[in-house]
């Protein structure tokens, strides 16, 4: 070849002349029979682990953000009333006075069909509003003496004896004062329960 003809470099000139990027450092292209591409090991090792962290991150918030809208679902009563219909409320109770008259066992019965029990009287203020509110009537509630040896209340507490309870019978009711009668005498029943406020506050805080 004549002296105007440039002489082809030898490759490890060009390297020296033309150093490879970073780029060219970690990828190379792929001319195998398999597929064209580019081979970026080292990236895809950084990556991999990259991608599992933020995966990971992802689902700890979603699963927060699910967690923290239950919360403020849950944190706000679900009720319009305190107090079902044809119930009256006082202080932390609902109360119902029955339209009609049955004996004790089943006035129990018909106050532990509406998720209730037949009333105890825990209080001077109590007394008063039940006698407010029951009219002429009597009323049986919740105290009971069925061996003759101690009054109990419905749930098995023992009775303090903090008021009279007049007659000789095993099954209280109130009139204008506190008696007792035989429990097979048909008489008008008074049930109670905890109002709604009460109720979700043992579900959202248990003790």
């Amino acid at each position: 070849m004549g002296k105007g003809a440039q002489e082809k470099n030898h490759p490890d000139q060009e390297e020296v002349l033309n150093p490879p990027r970073d780029e060219e450092k970690q990828c190379k292209w792929d001319s195998s029979p398999h597929g064209m591409g580019r081979k970026c090991r080292r990236v895809q090792q950084l990556l991999a682990p990259l991608c599992v962290v933020l995966s990971v991150l992802v689902l700890t918030l979603l699963v927060a953000l699910v967690v923290v809208q239950q919360q403020s679902h849950s944190s706000h009563p679900q009720f319009s009333r305190v107090c079902p219909d044809k119930w009256i409320g006082f202080q932390s109770k609902c109360y119902y006075f029955s339209e009609d008259e049955s004996n004790w066992n089943n006035s129990l019965e018909n106050c532990k069909a509406m998720e209730a029990s037949l009333t105890s009287i825990d209080s001077q203020e109590e007394l008063a509003f039940i006698k407010r509110f029951k009219g002429q009537a009597n009323h049986w509630f919740g105290l009971h003496d069925e061996d003759n040896s101690q009054w109990r209340w419905t749930n098995g507490a023992a009775f303090n004896n903090w008021f009279e309870v007049r007659g000789g019978g095993p099954c209280a009711y109130i009139n204008q004062e506190i008696s007792s009668a035989f429990c097979n005498t048909e008489k008008y029943w008074i049930c109670s329960r905890p109002n709604n406020y009460v109720l979700w506050r043992q579900k959202i805080y248990p003790e």
